[in-house]
């Protein structure tokens, strides 16, 4: 789990201008185990850049496997 707060900036495309503002964002996560070697991880990231005008919230989903040897 974990929590962050810093400065972060928009590229513009279309049209758009460039833009920069605070940032936040939020991630959490869990691990379990299948066998005594190879676990499955799955986690969730949220960050958003606080301007005005288009959308900068962003959602992931990530999951993989981790082996230890």
């Amino acid at each position: 789990m974990g929590l962050g707060a810093g400065y972060g900036w928009v590229e513009g495309t279309g049209g758009m201008a460039d833009d920069s503002g605070f940032a936040f964002g939020a991630a959490a996560g869990v691990s379990v185990d299948l066998t005594n070697n190879i676990a499955i991880d799955t986690g969730y990231r949220f960050r958003d850049i606080m301007i005005s005008g288009s959308d900068t919230k962003e959602h992931q989903i990530m999951t993989g496997l981790r082996f230890s040897f």
